[in-house]
């Protein structure tokens, strides 16, 4: 298997090409998107964040309740 090094100007050079490139993807997409399916996926992603917090505040309260045990 042979891997590649990249000096990190050039690596750099392409992150920025590929950032470009997807952020003109995106305002395209966002701009031909019905406005009622775009409701809904920002409510989808709205519930699965609000999901996501609530499961890292409840780990980080199991993680702070087993610290307080082990002492």
């Amino acid at each position: 298997m042979v891997t590649e090094t990249r000096r990190p100007s050039e690596a750099r050079k392409i992150s920025e090409a590929s950032k470009a490139s997807k952020a003109s993807k995106a305002s395209t997409d966002a701009d031909t998107e019905e406005p009622a399916k775009r409701e809904k996926s920002l409510e989808k992603n709205r519930l699965a964040a609000g999901r996501c917090r609530q499961k890292r505040k409840q780990l980080a309260d199991e993680l702070q309740n087993r610290a307080r045990e082990e002492r």
